[in-house]
């Protein structure tokens, strides 16, 4: 049914052919998807590239994941979205699992580096995003994921590691770091983040992570600062993908 992946983002490729599916109607309304294990070999793409693509799907209304059952097709080829402007915005989006690479190759570092060069009203600032993040957090798990500060939240978690990168005083790298960062403010990886943040038990996580890095950089332990920073982007690693 399905042809292997080309030149193009592999996961946009892999949403393009399940939407000509739907809309030929080889798929129909309340089929159920083959499984992820299924995908990876007919593809021939990897386990985090087919959540990619699937997440896109559910984002734009194609199919539903329904938990323990799988992945179900939602709607059929009159739909809108399937040639719609969020289609467009997807497909000028980054990978979002090459930025998640790119902050993971990035980031620990520019921590280590902070820990050893932040000022204290750098620190201060940090402290007053980690609070921040702290109360959204709350704000999130108490009122439940659809009434939530969600944008804010994920404003506020982009801010804090534009905050860590600043202090790291290296301009060659924050120039860098800062075109990554602005990339976790499109479509793909906002989508990725906020189904993320719908589940309490991330939320709690990402808490204590950005605080043991805070408190690495606090206490000025470049080595504490690197491990926290790759222990925070192998937990979303695990959340996202």
């Amino acid at each position: 049914m399905f042809e292997k992946l080309h030149s193009q983002k592999n996961y946009m490729q892999i949403a393009r052919q399940i939407r000509n599916l739907i809309r030929d109607g080889t798929l129909k309304v309340g089929e159920r998807l083959p499984p992820e294990r299924t995908l990876v070999e007919q593809f021939g793409a990897s386990r985090a590239c087919i959540r990619e693509a699937l997440s896109a799907l559910e984002m734009l209304g194609l199919i539903e994941c329904r938990s323990g059952q799988g992945n179900y097709i939602k709607a059929d080829g009159s739909n809108g979205t399937i040639d719609g402007e969020m289609l467009k915005a997807l497909l000028q989006d980054h990978d979002a699992y090459e930025i998640f690479e790119a902050r993971l190759e990035i980031e620990p570092n520019m921590s280590a580096l902070a820990a050893e060069r932040a000022t204290l009203e750098e620190v201060e600032k940090l402290k007053g995003f980690v609070e921040r993040l702290r109360l959204l957090g709350q704000s999130i798990v108490r009122d439940g994921f659809k009434d939530a500060p969600v944008e804010e939240y994920m404003e506020a978690d982009r801010l804090f590691h534009m905050e860590v990168g600043r202090a790291a005083h290296n301009n060659v790298l924050f120039t860098v770091f800062s075109g990554v960062n602005l990339m976790t403010k499109e479509t793909h990886w906002k989508a990725m983040k906020s189904k993320g943040l719908s589940n309490e038990a991330n939320v709690t996580a990402y808490a204590e992570e950005h605080q043991a890095i805070l408190d690495a950089i606090v206490s000025k332990d470049p080595k504490a600062a690197l491990r926290e920073s790759k222990r925070h982007l192998t937990m979303l690693k695990k959340s996202l993908f």
